[in-house]
């Protein structure tokens, strides 16, 4: 190497160091390290770009531990384990619309701070719609463990969507941006599908009249399948479930007249998951008052079904009323069904039924001391006809005394 050609290598490498030392401490002053987010961004407010919630290292964190990272990480946070969740089923991950569910947050660190949390019920991509921000502003003192309980709205989209949970010391309750001392964790959840009843009112058939549903976990069911509705579908002929073009009330056939007095009988056809069972829990409204509730109308009372096809039998009391009313049918696995509430898994099928009008006795005649004494229900044409007779039988008896027969 000549000279030249070391000059021109040393002064390109005094270049670069010049670059690189001018340069370093910018980068590392703007690429500050915070706890960041990890909902997928877009649509969430992940990323710094997007303003993403963040937050420095600090004395108040959630679960074991907290890291920080230059952006959000959208592959996840290794650290996000400070929240628990509790849904009513099938699984306790698994959240309801209508029903009860509750986070159980855990707290680390020293200090006083403020839980925020939020649920994007409508799967929109944010958290900004009412009713969305499920608790805010909750004091809490480093470390504990409290439990928070909500209310799923009824008009939750079934599916997964994503939820977010801060903890920070300045109480400001923001989905986006900084916020001091703490840190932000986001969860996917799991919204559960639900199937209704559609008996019309004043049957408990809306979630606001606590209607019989079922969280659908795709293996317990009646008929050939079950599908979802995001409220009771009341319907004059019990067929609103079957308005969204999906005959699923296909689980019970009635087999025979409904005739007061008499046995009638069903054939209900089921589904659970491989050697497993569950209850047939049903009701007939015999005296068409508008409920289930009245002595006789339980016909099946946690009835043990292992799947397939099963022909049942069951009694029409002697007083039903003639005419339209309603059956409800609920196959679960829980036990000792309500015609009203929630169930953890099964299906519920409403249907609309006639009960006939009870036979009418047929008079016989009562032999009383040697004497046969009609009885006073028998009406004129049943005398005429007997009288009729009787003259038949005199006139046969003349005409063999006269040897014409």
């Amino acid at each position: 190497m000549n000279r030249r050609e070391i000059a021109s290598a040393f002064a390109l490498a005094l270049m670069i160091l010049m670059v690189f030392s001018w340069n370093v401490p910018v980068v590392l002053t703007q690429l500050e390290t915070y706890d960041y987010g990890d909902a997928p961004d877009p649509p969430y407010p992940s990323l710094l770009a997007s303003d993403g919630a963040r937050h420095y290292p600090g004395t108040i964190w959630l679960g074991s531990n907290v890291d920080f990272e230059f952006n959000s990480i959208q592959a996840g946070d290794n650290y996000d384990d400070g929240v628990d969740f509790w849904g009513p089923g099938p699984w306790w991950w698994i959240y309801v619309p209508g029903q009860e569910g509750a986070v159980f947050i855990h707290v680390r660190g020293s200090g006083v701070g403020y839980l925020h949390g939020w649920f994007d019920w409508n799967q929109d991509g944010d958290w900004d719609d009412t009713g969305e921000n499920v608790f805010s502003s909750i004091n809490v003192s480093a470390p504990e463990d409290i439990n928070l309980d909500f209310i799923v709205p009824a008009d939750a989209l079934p599916g997964e969507t994503w939820a977010r949970f801060r903890v920070d010391d300045q109480n400001l309750n923001e989905v986006t941006g900084f916020a001091g001392n703490g840190e932000v964790e986001d969860y996917k959840v799991e919204i559960a599908e639900v199937d209704y009843g559609d008996a019309p009112d004043p049957y408990p058939t809306l979630l606001a009249s606590n209607g019989a549903c079922h969280s659908i976990d795709g293996w317990t069911y009646l008929g050939a399948g079950v599908d979802g509705e995001p409220d009771g579908q009341p319907d004059a002929n019990a067929l609103g479930d079957d308005n969204n073009g999906v005959d699923d009330e296909d689980g019970v056939v009635f087999t025979s007249l409904l005739i007061p007095g008499m046995m009638a009988s069903v054939d209900v056809t089921s589904s659970v998951p491989a050697e497993e069972s569950a209850y047939l829990n049903a009701w007939v409204d015999f005296n068409a008052d508008g409920d289930w509730a009245d002595l006789g109308e339980y016909i099946f009372e946690n009835m043990l079904l292992y799947g397939g096809l099963d022909s049942l039998t069951f009694l029409v009391p002697s007083e039903a009323t003639p005419g339209m009313t309603y059956a409800r049918f609920r196959f679960s696995r829980m036990e000792l069904l309500s015609f009203d509430g929630w169930a953890s898994d099964g299906e519920v099928e409403d249907y609309q039924v006639e009960i006939e009008a009870a036979p009418v006795p047929v008079p016989v005649p009562v032999p009383v001391g040697g004497e046969l004494l009609l009885p006073s229900m028998l009406e004129l044409p049943v005398i005429l006809l007997l009288a009729f007779a009787l003259a038949i039988a005199g006139i046969i008896g003349i005409l063999i005394k006269k040897r014409i027969l």
